[in-house]
């Protein structure tokens, strides 16, 4: 189920209506399949919608335990948006998150 909803919501030919795309990664969150995660983390910047974005975000809660350097970026990124929908869930993910020591620059920044 979870590589059908990916390969939807990763068709280029037919792209998703903005409604549609929020269901399908909302469903994908639903899912609890850490396979889904990836869908969810590629969608958390534009060029995706705003709708998609905050779906998305909510939806990587439970599986942003330990992100990337890369994934902490876009979390940050997320959290600097003026849209209260993006970071909001972006700073509730981030609050939860230990500070490294090594990551104090991307912290502050």
């Amino acid at each position: 189920m979870t590589e059908a909803l990916a390969r939807l919501a990763g068709n280029k030919k037919q792209p998703l209506t903005t409604a549609s795309e929020t269901a399908v990664v909302r469903l994908l969150a639903a899912l609890d399949n850490e396979k889904a995660a990836e869908v969810l983390w590629d969608r958390i910047l534009p060029p995706h919608p705003p709708e998609v974005r905050a779906a998305a975000l909510q939806g990587l809660g439970k599986w942003a335990d330990a992100p990337s350097k890369e994934q902490l970026k876009r979390l940050f990124a997320c959290a600097a948006d003026a849209d209260f929908r993006l970071a909001a869930p972006a700073l509730v993910i981030l609050r939860r998150l230990p500070v490294q020591e090594r990551m104090v620059s991307e912290w502050l920044s």
